[in-house]
């Protein structure tokens, strides 16, 4: 009896350490499917639009009270848009758009876009998102291609090939009298040049927004052509 109950024990615990190595064994594999679907995301990536529209932004405005300082106070306004429209609240909310000159930049033309809150106490900058104004960042799907090729497709007389970057395949396509809208209207051409581009971008600089429960806080990124 006493042999039987061992060897029932035995082979309930091998039967547990089989149960265990096969669970482990189906755990550790990627489906077929998403195996593909990853080797196709990283290897060829569809062509996006990185938005230079702060609109789009759907975070919810910070707390009363709360703002962040103009980094672009003193610097030279080239040109300036704005718009006025209601929050979801009723608070009143300017979005502004400015072409300004700092020479502090490597690329000193900037398109400066602030969220600024209307209230009777007086207004709040409660976001800005900088970015090169005279240039965007390009990706080819052929690297090779010539400049004049793609200037051509893009048909901007102003347009310019500013910097190749061979290491990134990143191409800086700079454009003459740049204006508050030259960054996206140029993000939305190229773009539809699905057949050479792979990627448009903006050159970022830096975004801040004035936090809801903490002090202002920055996030300062340096884009790749200012490295």
């Amino acid at each position: 009896m006493k042999r039987l109950f061992h060897g029932l024990i035995g082979l309930a615990t091998l039967a547990a350490l089989l149960g265990w190595l096969m669970g482990r064994g189906e755990g550790g594999r990627v489906p077929l499917a998403a195996a593909e679907r990853l080797s196709v995301s990283q290897v060829s990536p569809v062509p996006r639009v990185m938005s230079a529209s702060m609109s789009a932004q759907k975070s919810a405005l910070p707390s009363e009270g709360r703002e962040i300082v103009d980094k672009f106070a003193k610097a030279e306004v080239l040109a300036s848009q704005q718009t006025e429209v209601k929050t979801a609240s009723g608070e009143k909310l300017l979005r502004r758009v400015r072409l300004v000159r700092d020479e502090s930049f490597k690329y000193p033309v900037l398109r400066v876009e602030d969220e600024i809150v209307r209230t009777p106490q007086g207004d709040r900058l409660v976001r800005q998102n900088a970015m090169v104004g005279d240039h965007v960042m390009v990706k080819l799907r052929n690297p090779k291609m010539p400049e004049a090729e793609l200037l051509k497709v893009l048909g901007d007389g102003g347009a310019s090939v500013r910097k190749r970057m061979p290491a990134s395949g990143l191409w800086l396509v700079a454009f003459a009298e740049p204006k508050t809208d030259t960054v996206p209207r140029a993000i939305s051409r190229l773009s539809k040049l699905e057949e050479h581009v792979l990627v448009v971008e903006p050159d970022h600089i830096m975004t801040a927004q004035a936090a809801a429960t903490t002090a202002p806080a920055w996030a300062v990124c340096a884009g790749r052509s200012l490295c």
